[in-house]
């Protein structure tokens, strides 16, 4: 479960790193802003091994960021959209209850059901409002065959990268910055030009000539 924590504080500080800002804009983030890329750049990226995925909610549980990007982008392109606890699950007191004592904590672990299978969700707070999420299903972790967690983080970024380059592809003066931010925000990357055979540490960025090592 280290990987659930791991993720989540290197985006914590990736959003840090890359001016990711909250206040100043009232929390909604138009379609063309940075702040929206870096959430679109996060935002339906899986874990290699299929064992979880990563949302960005408000304390208010509107959500930012979501694998269903349906759930966080509104009509218009901007965020946020609309409130995850509308994605039925049991027991939403409770859920509520966990979230805050975790978030209170400065990040910790809950447990619940969503769509009939159990959940484990690292929590930790990005300011007082938002709040990032990383899900793991443990039915999935069980029967997974890729175990390295350098891989694992490394695949993760890789996609990462190139999700931002992607939605960014007119807007070519953001790339260094960000890529700045990521190696800031966890000192285990390093990123490296072109195509590199790949190793159990390393990852290709899809579409563009660069590989993620994670020391």
């Amino acid at each position: 479960m280290e990987r659930l924590r791991d993720i989540a504080v290197f985006i914590r500080g990736m959003m840090k790193a890359s001016g990711f800002k909250t206040e100043e804009v009232g929390y909604r983030y138009p379609a063309t802003s940075l702040e929206s890329s870096i959430l679109t750049s996060i935002e339906g990226v899986h874990f290699m091994d299929g064992t979880g995925y990563i949302f960005i909610s408000g304390r208010d549980y509107m959500e930012y960021a979501s694998s269903d990007s349906n759930l966080s982008v509104a009509w218009d392109g901007s965020r946020p959209n609309v409130k995850h606890t509308l994605l039925e699950i049991p027991n939403e007191e409770k859920y509520r209850r966990d979230t805050e004592q975790a978030l209170a904590a400065g990040g910790g672990y809950i447990q619940y059901q969503w769509m009939g299978r159990d959940q484990t969700t690292y929590v930790l707070p990005y300011d007082d409002y938002l709040y990032i999420g990383v899900a793991s299903i443990p039915e999935d972790i069980k029967t997974n065959t890729v175990s390295d967690q350098a891989y694992v983080m490394a695949s993760f970024i890789a996609q990462v990268i190139s999700r931002f380059i992607v939605s960014n592809i007119w807007k070519t003066e953001r790339y260094k910055p960000f890529l700045q931010a990521i190696t800031t925000a966890e000192p285990r990357i390093q990123l490296l030009d072109g195509y590199i055979d790949r190793q159990s540490n390393m990852a290709h960025v899809p579409y563009y000539p660069m590989t993620v090592l994670f020391e």
